[in-house]
């Protein structure tokens, strides 16, 4: 499969932008700040759900987006080739709209037009994105490479990243029990107590397997 369109609206230094792709394999050079970064960041976006220099997706949005009516950011392309649709073309899009605190943004994910979660995106464009401080995986902490090999796994394989998001959000709620009950004195052998542990260790066991 290849990326054969790229577009982008108020996405980081990108006002508009519109690009076609008519060979499988793509140079790109420029000068320091340019946006070279920012454009591997959207295809990695659109491939992973997730930004990569960014810990909120409202950190994506340009700045020039304050001058529209509504501020938003999008990010959509068309891939090519891709198996599991029989050779035919998919149109993936992301968009980035205020939520009504006018803070944070919401993010809406469509896949050929119709809404879809995020997880429905991972794996249709498959990208392994490596950048200077990917150096970590060598000499960082074990935490970094289970990171690196889970984004990647997770696009080759939809039920692995099915039980991996799953595994996460038991994961969260276990510690947060566990933060309550340290934080109300709450005996750790108490019935009560055993029985909501014991709920979340066989959640976690059964997708942590």
């Amino acid at each position: 499969m290849f990326l054969s369109h790229l577009s982008l609206t108020h996405f980081r230094n990108y006002a508009h932008l519109e690009l076609d792709f008519s060979q499988p394999l793509t140079l790109m050079q420029g000068r320091n700040a340019q946006g070279k970064t920012n454009l591997l960041e959207a295809v990695y976006f659109l491939a992973t759900s997730k930004p990569v220099h960014a810990t909120t997706e409202r950190e994506v949005v340009g700045w020039q987006a304050e001058d529209e009516p509504i501020p938003h950011c999008r990010v959509a392309a068309t891939v090519q080739g891709h198996p599991d649709t029989g050779g035919r073309a998919l149109d993936l899009e992301i968009l980035l709209t205020p939520r009504g605190d006018g803070v944070n943004f919401k993010k809406q994910v469509k896949i050929n037009g119709a809404p879809k979660r995020s997880l429905d995106l991972v794996g249709l464009m498959r990208a392994v994105l490596f950048l200077p401080e990917d150096i970590k995986l060598v000499d960082g902490s074990p935490g970094e490479r289970r990171r690196y090999l889970d984004i990647a796994l997770c696009q080759i394989d939809r039920t692995y990243c099915r039980e991996l998001s799953a595994f996460q959000k038991v994961l969260t709620q276990r510690n947060s029990l566990l933060k309550t009950l340290r934080e109300q004195n709450v005996s750790p052998g108490a019935p009560s107590t055993v029985a909501q542990l014991g709920f979340w260790d066989e959640q976690l066991i059964r997708h942590g397997s």
